[in-house]
């Protein structure tokens, strides 16, 4: 469901789950007020950024102890995969229930850096889950568009960079779990059926609504093996004759063979 806050009294508090999803436009102070109440409540929360601009939801951030970095990451060293330098690749995943024993490659366009701070006054435990960039790093400021990004020592920190994290404290019997992203384009339709998107994204919403269970094991990613054909006469030879052997020569003689057996059976 999608509920008009600016109609509804409160957030239904008979989902499982609140999904904010990168908002373009500031949310109304009302609906703030509304949102902080469910999480006040108990309300497990998936909250995806593309920026540090909270759109009216400043409140929630404080409560949660979030912090979201101004610039995004940056890691020129993927243009060699043929990747924007704006994408980043997870490097690595932290020690929780959405990335245990997840293998899979997952990838991020413009992400940001995700801190939280748990304190003993809202008893959140803060898990990180995904580093992105080790190669990379993550810019100062927001860069304008179409402008190159060259490493600032001063003012650029280096990667590795955590771009997710994971919130969870007692409240109830089921407790209370929350997930931050700094990228909402990793579940958008360009991303979402790249390498591991879809799986990570799947793992968050089992975890948020409490189905532990149905968080997949991955299995271990088969690595891709390119053969590299030197580009000289003999070697060419030799690939052509490989090749046209399994495709041609040995059904024909295996045809053939099959003739000449059957011929001298029917003789005998």
């Amino acid at each position: 469901a999608n509920p008009n806050l600016t109609v509804e009294s409160e957030v239904p508090l008979n989902g499982s789950m609140l999904v904010i999803a990168s908002p373009q436009k500031n949310i109304s102070p009302i609906e703030a007020k509304k949102i902080k109440k469910f999480l006040e409540s108990g309300g497990n929360l998936l909250w995806l950024l593309d920026d540090n601009n909270f759109h009216g939801l400043e409140e929630v951030a404080t409560y949660l102890g979030l912090t979201v970095s101004n610039g995004h990451v940056v890691d020129p060293t993927v243009k060699v995969e043929g990747a924007d330098e704006n994408v980043s690749f997870a490097s690595a995943y932290g020690e929780h229930a959405i990335t245990k024993n997840f293998m899979l490659r997952t990838l991020f366009s413009n992400a940001h850096e995700v801190n939280a701070q748990g304190t003993l006054d809202n008893g959140w435990e803060v898990s990180k889950l995904i580093e992105v960039s080790p190669n990379g790093w993550l810019e100062s400021t927001q860069s304008a568009a179409n402008q190159k990004s060259t490493f600032d020592k001063n003012k650029d920190k280096p990667g590795p960079i955590n771009i997710a994290v994971a919130l969870q404290r007692t409240y109830g019997k089921k407790g209370q779990r929350v997930v931050v992203v700094g990228n909402g384009n990793f579940l958008s339709n360009t991303f979402i059926t790249t390498g591991g998107n879809l799986d990570l994204g799947i793992n968050m919403i089992n975890w948020l609504t409490g189905d532990d269970n149905l968080i997949s094991i991955q299995p271990m990613p088969l690595k891709d093996v390119n053969v590299t054909i030197p580009n000289d006469n003999t070697s060419v030879l030799i690939a052509w004759t490989v090749f046209h052997s399994f495709q041609y020569f040995i059904p024909i003689g295996i045809f053939v063979l099959g003739i000449f057996f059957w011929l001298k059976r029917r003789k005998a």
